[in-house]
């Protein structure tokens, strides 16, 4: 399991991992799947952080067992970065975006102009969606509060 938060009598939490996910298939279509955007990493979260815009919750099963089979991926730090500026930029997080971007070109040589040019052809969501959803940026990859805590 992913490092966040979840009440541990609810199961309510900020997002869930797509590695093994149960979603409702009206809420599913409603909200168009998974964003193809995405390559790999933080889909999960931005289609978790959709079903909360729309009024929804989503839950953990702690108890829950499933294998996940990940490679090691030559690429993966890059992939990661780039997924987390996406995620960013669709979520309006500037202070976030601007930290990814800051580690994505540390693994590819990307200029402000050529990123802002592929930016901006994703649409990001809107003001409302964004204050429904509550997306979490202030720690970091985890996208949660810290379990921690």
């Amino acid at each position: 399991m992913h490092p966040k938060y979840f009440d541990p009598k609810t199961g309510v939490t900020a997002w869930c991992s797509g590695a093994c996910v149960l979603i409702p298939v009206n809420i599913y279509q409603s909200i168009n799947g998974f964003d193809e955007d995405f390559f790999l990493y933080c889909e999960d979260v931005d289609l978790s952080w959709c079903v909360k815009a729309m009024g929804y919750q989503c839950f953990t099963c702690a108890n829950a067992l499933f294998f996940h089979y990940a490679m090691d991926r030559k690429d993966r730090e890059l992939e990661v970065w780039k997924a987390a500026v996406l995620l960013a930029h669709k979520w309006r997080s500037v202070n976030f975006k601007q930290y990814a971007v800051h580690m994505w070109k540390q693994y590819m040589d990307l200029s402000d102009e050529d990123l802002e040019i592929q930016l901006n052809k994703i649409q990001p969501h809107s003001i409302t969606d964004v204050e429904k959803a509550i997306p979490e940026f202030n720690q970091g990859l985890y996208f949660s509060k810290a379990m921690w805590r």
